[in-house]
């Protein structure tokens, strides 16, 4: 089914407002997962930016202290 299917079928059956808050739901969650996944990417690429950047046995050396 095309978006062109959608919104006629939404238009002919005057749901046009309850497709679009179903969308719109759709879109916001998928941006809310896109922002958590960033996050996430962006910490993984600091400890990977640290290791490339640094003597490796010191920053294992910093990780345990972090621990501890």
């Amino acid at each position: 089914m095309t978006k062109e299917d959608i919104v006629k079928l939404a238009v002919d059956n005057h749901l046009v407002l309850e497709v679009y808050d179903a969308l719109h739901s759709i879109v916001m969650v998928n941006i809310s997962y896109l922002r958590d996944k960033n996050a996430e990417l962006s910490a993984e690429r600091k400890l990977v930016k640290k290791f490339a950047n640094v003597n490796k046995l010191n920053v294992i050396k910093d990780i345990l202290k972090e621990d501890e």
